[in-house]
This record gives structure tokens, sequence and C-alpha cells, in this order.
């Protein structure tokens, strides 16, 4: 089927209204003219760039409170794509914008994704991207970054399912996202040192608040450059590592950056970097730049570092509120480890609330896990320390009571 073809069955099926559970005729919509819609919009860019297959196009409306109702299905095209291949298009209802697309496209094409980034720059309102296994190659996310780096609307991105030998999935760290995900991307310690690189130089301000690193290949050896991100990092507030294959091994180095570190030599260059700017900055215009000022400002390797016997010490990550190890190798030991922490930030105003551990062998532990919900328990209602360990020698004198009484 030509892509004339396709733009034209695009329009007939635009005049489908969800009607009492099926999809019936009408001449009104509730929307503009379909030249303002992002189907019409994206057969266009297809065309442009020469890419032959178009996928299929599900639109919905996002309602209040992010209900979501079909608006069009093209069900007269599936004869004639492969019906793996789709986009789905969520609206706003006020504005007829486009807030998020999920788009599945497994043979997808340089030229595809070229015309795809266009058709995405004419959505000024859309926020949320999906990609999911789409087979996207190193090249391909060169293209994507170039392509949405200056759609400030943009703050959550999914890349599950996107393998690829490079591993150059920091491309997306430093650009103003707000959640990243790349699940099943079977990231190992190489594509974690890239990304912790990455970390390092990020500026305050565009940092990411959520990543989604589960079902990747990081063992133990990766940890060094997960805890390396925590170091350097406070906006970070939930990082989701279940199935990663981490042991207490690995989990003792991730948990280390919540005390006290000591700075490494490329922690020390970069502070010395960030502190050789500011002065470079107030020398040269007299006053210091925003961004650099904010670096002075807010990055722990600068501001929360003091120096101890001639060492620089830097405070541990405070900032990290959720945590989920679930469904990796984690035994007694490494959750004895969580515990510690958890109680060693109970005085810490902001710190980890939530941390996941189901799927850890926990019916061999069930006591530590107990311990663990009741620290988090305590923190989610403001306990202290003193208080939490009062309530526990309460429920242990209890217990003892019972035993006696038998």
């Amino acid at each position: 089927m030509s892509l004339k073809d396709n733009a034209s069955l695009l329009r007939s099926s635009r005049r489908l209204k969800r009607q009492g559970g099926s999809l019936k005729p009408t001449r009104e919509s509730e929307y503009e003219e379909d030249t303002k819609h992002f189907p019409t919009v994206l057969a266009k860019c297809y065309e442009e760039f020469s890419v032959a297959e178009f996928p299929i196009i599900k639109e919905y409306v996002i309602h209040a409170y992010d209900q979501i109702a079909l608006l069009d299905f093209q069900e007269n095209l599936i004869e004639y794509i492969d019906i793996r291949t789709f986009c789905e298009v969520y609206y706003e209802p006020d504005r007829c914008s486009v807030r998020k697309l999920a788009c599945r496209l497994p043979k997808i094409t340089s030229n595809a994704l070229l015309a795809l980034n266009k058709a995405i720059s004419s959505c000024l309102s859309l926020s949320s991207l999906d990609l999911n296994y789409c087979n996207l190659t190193s090249k391909h996310l060169l293209i994507l970054k170039n392509g949405i780096k200056d759609l400030k609307t943009i703050t959550d991105l999914s890349l599950k399912g996107n393998p690829n030998e490079e591993q150059n999935f920091e491309l997306f760290v430093n650009m103003g996202l707000k959640s990243l995900s790349l699940k099943f991307c079977e990231i190992n310690k190489n594509g974690l040192r890239r990304l912790s690189n990455e970390f390092l130089n990020v500026s305050p301000g565009v940092s990411l608040i959520h990543l989604d690193l589960s079902s990747n290949m990081v063992f133990n050896e990766g940890c060094e450059y997960i805890a390396d991100i925590l170091r350097c990092d406070r906006c970070l507030l939930s990082l989701n590592l279940s199935d990663c294959k981490i042991s207490d091994e690995g989990i003792e180095e991730i948990l280390n950056c919540f005390h006290p570190f000591q700075l490494k030599e490329k922690e020390i260059l970069q502070r010395r970097r960030i502190r050789f700017e500011y002065y470079k900055k107030i020398q040269n215009y007299g006053s210091c730049h925003k961004d650099i000022e904010e670096q002075i400002e807010k990055h722990p390797f600068v501001c929360d570092v003091t120096v101890e016997n001639g060492e620089l010490l830097c405070k541990g990550n405070n900032v990290l509120k959720n945590l989920n190890l679930a469904y990796n190798h984690i035994s007694k030991d490494g959750l004895q480890s969580i515990l510690k922490v958890l109680m060693a930030q109970m005085s810490v105003d902001i710190s980890l609330k939530r941390i996941g551990t189901e799927g850890n062998n926990q019916k061999d532990h069930q006591h530590i896990n107990k311990a663990i919900e009741e620290v988090l328990g305590g923190k989610l209602l403001g306990k202290s320390e003193e208080s939490v360990r009062s309530s526990r020698r309460r429920k242990s004198s209890s217990r003892n009571s019972q035993i006696n009484n038998i």
C-alpha cells in the first residue's frame, strides 16, 4: 500500500468516533481539522523521507484524573500492516495537543526515525515519549537525541528493550529529562561506566529524578559505577535496580555512598574544574554566570566537602528516597547492611523512604525484613530513631513475657 493510500485511510478513519462500545462514522469531531492532528503530520513526514511502512495509529484522549478513552483506531489498516508496528497517540482534551507518544517500531530505519523526529517537533506539549522494543542502534540513539534535545517539554523518555553494543545511553542523561527508563537494555559495567561519567558532568537543575536500570547486566562489577552516580548526584530521587543480579558485595558498594566518603581522584578533578571556572568567570566578567553559581552552591563535591587530616571528605547521599533492590541475590548480611544505613539516616530529614527487597530469600530472613519495614514506617510517620528502637524493645519484651507465661 502506498503512502498516499495510507494517508487517505488516515483521513477517512479519523471520522470514526467511539460510540456505545463500537466505532461509528461521524462528520463532527471534538477536535479541529485533520491537518492539526499528529497522524496526518506523521504521514507527511514519512512521505518526505521516503519511508514505506506506515505504523497503525491508535488515538486516545486523556481526560480528568488521567482517565484514558479511545478516540480512534485504524482497524481498516490491520490487513495491510504488521500489527506489531504501531504508534499510540495520547491527546490533551482541551487543546487537541499531544501529551504522550508510545511507538513500537521494531523495523525502524534511520529515515523513519528522522521522520518521527520531524513530526514530534510539531508537538509543543509532548511530555512523554516511549520507544520501547524498537531495535534502536547506537546511531538511532544519536539521531533521536539530536531530534528531541530542543524539545524542553519532554520530561519522560522510555527506551525499554533497546540493547546496543556501544551502550551510548548516556546521551540522554544531561538534556533536562526527569525520568529515563533503560530496562531490558542489556547494560553492563561498560555502559554503566559511560553513564556515571556523564552524571559527573551533569549541570544542576537538569539532572534526572527517576532512573530505571532494572533487568540489566549490572552484577557486582557494575555497582562501583552505580555508587559513583549516587556519590555525585543530588537530584536523583528514585533508582530502580531490581533484577540486576546483585549480591551482598555489590550492595555494600552501593550503600557506602550513603555514608561520608573520601573523594576519588576524578572527583577531586571535577571539584577543581568547577571552582576554577567559577573564579575565572568572576575575574573576566566581575560576576559569575548563573550555571556556575549553581554548581558552586549545589554540587556535593564543592558545598558538602570538608577537610579532615588532609583528606577531602564528602557528606553521604541523603537525597535518594526510593531504591528498588528487589529480585537480586541479597542474603542476610546484605539486608543487615541496609538496616544499618536506614538506622543511621533516622536523624536526617530527607533520606531513603522506601527500599524494595522482595524476592531476596525473604522467607529465611523475615525478622530483618520486618525490622526494615518498621524503620521505614517510622520515617514516614516522622518517628525518631530512639522511638523506633523503643518500639522494637517493647515488642521484644512482650514476646519474652509470652514465652515465660507458657
